[in-house]
This record gives C-alpha cells, sequence and structure tokens, in this order.
C-alpha cells in the first residue's frame, strides 16, 4: 500500500462535487491519487464517484456533502481538521478503457440523456 499527500481542498472537491479550490488547482492530482492512474478531466465524474467510495473508510470525518451556499466552511473545517494536504491510500485501480474510449463513451451517455 502507497500513501500519498494530497490537497485536502482538491480532495474535497471530488468527494463533495462542488469545486472548492481555484483553477482546479490539485484535482487531477487527487484524482490520480485515487484512482491510482491519470485520469482526463471527461474522466473526473468517475474519479469524484470513486473518491466517494474509498474516502470515508480511510478518513471517516471527510466531507461528502456541500452545497453552493455552505462550500467555504465545509472547506475550511476540512483543512482546519486534516490540514491543507492530507495523506490517503493511492489508488490501485487498473483502467478498463483509454482515455478516447472513456470520451466517446461520455458523449454517447450525453446524446442518450439528451443532455
Amino acid at each position: 500500500m502507497t500513501r500519498v499527500t494530497v490537497s485536502t481542498a482538491a480532495l474535497a472537491t471530488l468527494t463533495t462535487g462542488i469545486v472548492m479550490v481555484e483553477g482546479f488547482a490539485g484535482v487531477g492530482e487527487a484524482a490520480e491519487a485515487v484512482c491510482g492512474y491519470p485520469v482526463w478531466t471527461h474522466e473526473m465524474g468517475r474519479a469524484g464517484d470513486r473518491a466517494r467510495e474509498v474516502i470515508p473508510a480511510q478518513l471517516p470525518d471527510f466531507p461528502m456533502e456541500a452545497t453552493a451556499d455552505n462550500w467555504r466552511e465545509i472547506r475550511d473545517a476540512a483543512v482546519a481538521r486534516y490540514g491543507e494536504r492530507v495523506e490517503i491510500e493511492r489508488g490501485t485501480d487498473q483502467r478498463t478503457a483509454g482515455p478516447t474510449e472513456t470520451l466517446i463513451g461520455e458523449l454517447k451517455r450525453i446524446e442518450e440523456d439528451g443532455q
């Protein structure tokens, strides 16, 4: 098991689905740490899903929900508790499809959902 440190606010961005960092800073690094492989922008939703699955076992009090009204308080409380950076277990997931294939899959899903 490999442990890595990531931005607390970036990890909270993944677990809550609310952007808590400026310019998406550190979110890619946090997503890669959670998943165990490089995550492309269109795969961030899936990385967030994975973070919500694995982070509660590692950090039981880590934020999983936030709103447009309270995200700053949620972020600040997480940073106060864990520090600017938090240590997590690096994911060991393996890709089942390359980034191009996942992009095509996302585009098909959007088309089917009518979004």
